[in-house]
């Protein structure tokens, strides 16, 4: 009886087969579609859950009034960190990173094209669960210490051994690599390829004609601790 019908289909889909193409192809349009809007969902509400223990760090906003206009940014004083730390005690940890640009890296006179570089605290990885290769106890005590992102090293120096301890010239200064980070994945809300110690933005701050400077701030609370809205 099973095989009777499906005869009579494959008969039937011969005869119309305008009709037959036009159902077939509708049908699978509909499931590539459906397919694809669950892989975006999929995507979009991955972000970040990559880091250990994701849902206790939280981002500082800065809201309200600033010079008469409405402030929203997702970025906050370099102090506020420290302020949040040592005033909620439920806050264990927090760390500060600034974005500072792209910037490429130069060794005996060859330019290497490198991207997005950040100041962060010394405690970066460590507070977001991320790997890194080093021989020091902590790579970002110095300003003149640079750490690069795993896949930039490969490229450019053939493997992360070779990369460890070489000095390269970043905007005109000379920068020793103390340590090599995996990539970060590409559903984490930022892209960061070279990172050095936050504090070298106090001097770049005096160097330059508009010395403010904003970071974004990330408290890391205990398991049990809920938020709300104010």
């Amino acid at each position: 009886m099973t095989l009777y019908k499906l005869k009579m289909a494959i008969r039937n889909a011969r005869k119309n087969g305008v009709l037959s193409f036009a159902k077939i192809f509708g049908l699978s349009l509909s499931f590539a579609v459906i397919l694809f809007a669950l892989g975006y969902v999929f995507y979009e509400t991955s972000f970040d859950k990559s880091i250990p223990d994701y849902d206790k760090i939280y981002r500082c906003l800065m809201q309200g009034q600033l010079n008469e206009e409405i402030a929203d940014y997702a970025v906050t004083s370099p102090a506020q960190a420290a302020a949040i730390t040592n005033d909620i005690p439920e806050i264990i940890e927090a760390t500060r990173i600034m974005y500072r640009g792209n910037a490429d890296l130069k060794m005996n006179g060859n330019l290497m094209n490198s991207g997005p570089l950040f100041y962060a605290d010394s405690n970066f990885f460590s507070f977001f669960s991320v790997p890194i290769e080093t021989n020091m106890e902590n790579p970002l005590s110095a300003e003149n210490y640079l750490t690069i992102a795993k896949s930039f090293a490969e490229n450019q120096f053939g493997s992360v051994e070779n990369a460890l301890g070489k000095t390269v010239d970043l905007r005109g200064e000379n920068c020793i690599i103390t340590g090599v980070f995996n990539d970060l994945p590409d559903n984490f809300h930022l892209q960061i390829k070279l990172v050095q110690w936050v504090q070298k933005s106090k001097r770049v701050s005096q160097k330059s004609e508009t010395p403010s400077f904003y970071s974004y701030s990330y408290p890391s609370s205990f398991s049990n601790t809920q938020f709300s809205e104010p």
